[in-house]
């Protein structure tokens, strides 16, 4: 069942729909098959399952996703499963969520309605924790330097003190 409140549609939990959604915001709590075109935020609750195509402002991705997502803004939480295609002019990807699949935030990200633009380069954000992987060098490099072997130096005599007999009266 899709239920209309105000500019949100929610698809409620339990309810399997396929074909096409177009709209603004959009709540996913069921299970979703087709394409999703909205000029503003679709969510992707825990427990419920995205497969296809969606494009909007904004996509926050709890549960599990499969498929094409073209955005300005990609956010995966906790427990998130996505795998596919994502272009997408920011990325925060929560500790414990899991993506699999091709990112360019590079590349076209969505544009359908008001919001901040990707041209200033964008980028993949980690967060609660989580850090960048570096890209690999194409340079052969060692990983760390060599150690020099160091020589036992020759065996030397603890230098003694010169201490003043104490004074006793």
């Amino acid at each position: 069942m899709v239920v209309a409140h105000q500019d949100l549609t929610v698809l409620a939990s339990g309810t399997a729909v396929s074909g096409r959604v177009a709209g603004r915001d959009l709540d996913v709590l069921g299970q979703f098959d087709g394409e999703l075109e909205l000029s503003g935020r679709v969510h992707v609750a825990a427990g419920s399952r995205v497969k296809g195509r969606v494009r909007a402002n904004l996509v926050e991705i709890d549960g599990d996703f499969e498929g094409e997502v073209r955005t300005e803004t990609l956010r995966l939480g906790v427990g998130a499963s996505a795998r596919g295609k994502f272009f997408a002019g920011r990325i925060a990807i929560v500790d414990g969520a899991r993506l699999e699949g091709d990112v360019n935030p590079s590349e076209g990200a969505v544009v359908t309605g008001s919001g901040p633009s990707s041209s200033s380069g964008g980028g993949v954000t980690p967060v609660g924790g989580a850090r960048p992987i570096p890209k690999p060098s194409t340079e052969d490099k060692p990983i760390a330097k060599p150690v020099a072997e160091e020589k036992p130096a020759a065996e030397e005599k603890p230098a003694r003190e010169a201490v003043a007999p104490a004074d006793r009266r």
